[in-house]
């Protein structure tokens, strides 16, 4: 049974949406995020209110893409009778990913229990399309957010150099891999982004990038991205797990 709060602050609404649009800085998310393994309410605010978020965006994709010219739309079209699929769907990957994360947290066995123990899959930018522009981009963040990576892989392949060589595209191209398991093809992309300080994604490359040193069994690499991250909380308890592991 769904424990929804019958109603809730404006200022509860509003930091969980700059939660779920990655408006919060790293310390207030890190917070927001112990509050919600602790709190089973607000644990299904969130959900609800992401199921709401994703189903606008998607819907207002979905509006934008009738002005795009056939020629434009060489990927697929996205029907407005997709949204609420795809918006339980992507909540579902998320719910699943993140709830995998909390029962699993404690364990520290192998490398694969603290890799499956931290991994959860990077949510996705809102999608927003008002124009033609940057459709093929968005469309494959529609895809990536369905949990359908293959294909939003395939799409963003198709963007031309300058596109695809920008921080934002070769991260979510990073986590796309790793969400397929191909951890080669991830560490390569996010590589370039955990060397670019400039980059906003910069952080969460390093964490991916850490996570994938655990994956392939590369602690003492593992260990020194990490170090980078701290003081963050997440970092600093899986540096303890680290350095305890036999």
């Amino acid at each position: 049974m769904n424990n929804y709060r019958p109603e809730i602050s404006q200022e509860e609404f509003e930091e969980i949406e700059n939660y779920l649009l990655k408006n919060l800085s790293l310390a207030q998310q890190e917070d927001f995020e112990k509050r919600m393994e602790s709190d089973s309410v607000l644990r299904e605010e969130v959900i609800l209110q992401q199921k709401l978020l994703t189903a606008v965006e998607l819907g207002s994709f979905a509006k934008g893409v009738k002005d795009v010219k056939p020629s434009e739309a060489k990927i697929r079209k996205i029907y407005n009778n997709k949204v609420w699929v795809v918006a339980a769907v992507f909540v579902g990957v998320v719910l699943f990913s993140f709830l995998g994360y909390l029962f699993l947290r404690e364990t520290n066995s192998t490398e694969l229990d603290l890799y499956s123990a931290y991994f959860y899959a990077d949510p996705g930018l809102p999608v927003v399309m008002s124009s033609s522009e940057n459709y093929e981009f968005y469309d494959g963040m529609v895809s990536y957010k369905e949990g359908n990576y293959e294909e939003a892989i395939a799409i963003w392949s198709l963007l031309p150099d300058l596109k695809l060589n920008s921080d934002t595209l070769r991260y979510y191209l990073g986590v796309a891999h790793m969400n397929l398991n191909q951890f080669e093809e991830a560490a390569d992309y996010l590589g370039w982004v955990t060397s670019d300080p400039q980059s906003e994604f910069q952080t969460k490359a390093i964490w991916y990038r850490a996570l994938i040193n655990i994956r392939q069994n590369e602690i003492n690499q593992a260990i020194e991205l990490l170090e980078v991250l701290l003081p963050e909380t997440r970092a600093e308890e899986l540096l303890k797990k680290l350095k305890k592991s036999p």
